[in-house]
């Protein structure tokens, strides 16, 4: 009995400090992690839209070639893209996948708790069943004896 219940209160405190990481930890570093992400994007697209605006004015003026203005171009569109996707990214991490976490982890201790509660209650019910036991052997050797005597 002693067993089981530790195994069930170990396993309650596991829950409760995965919940605990998870909120203190796991989700602003994953948060934080997202918002870098998409720093970096605005940063690079920056960069990417300063070199076709001088490419733009290079090639009006003869100095660049149609096809390396077209890289430049190209490159402009890929960092809009990966913009959109790291602000994707965030928002599915924010509307989604945090949700879905916490209520995991909310869940692992709420049946954690539940199952620590039955542990005992399944250990106090073996103890008393035990003790009932043991009475009705008492009882009855009691019995039988007063009955041999007769």
């Amino acid at each position: 009995n002693k067993s089981d219940i530790a195994k069930a209160e170990l396993a309650l405190s596991f829950a409760k400090i995965d919940l605990e990481k998870y909120i203190e930890g796991d989700w602003p570093q994953q948060l934080q992690g997202a918002d870098e992400s998409i720093e970096l994007a605005k940063e690079e697209l920056a960069q990417a839209q300063d070199k076709l605006e001088w490419s733009v004015k290079l090639s009006e003026k003869g100095f660049l070639t149609r096809t390396e203005l077209e890289s430049d171009q190209l490159q402009y569109n890929r960092m809009t893209i990966m913009l959109q996707q790291q602000q994707r990214a965030k928002n599915l991490l924010e509307e989604y996948d945090n949700p879905k976490q916490l209520e995991l982890l909310k869940s692992a201790v709420v049946e954690a708790d539940s199952e620590l509660a039955r542990v005992k209650l399944q250990a106090q019910a073996y103890i008393v069943n035990k003790e009932t036991i043991t009475r009705n052997q008492k009882g009855c050797y009691i019995c039988s004896s007063l009955f041999y005597i007769l």
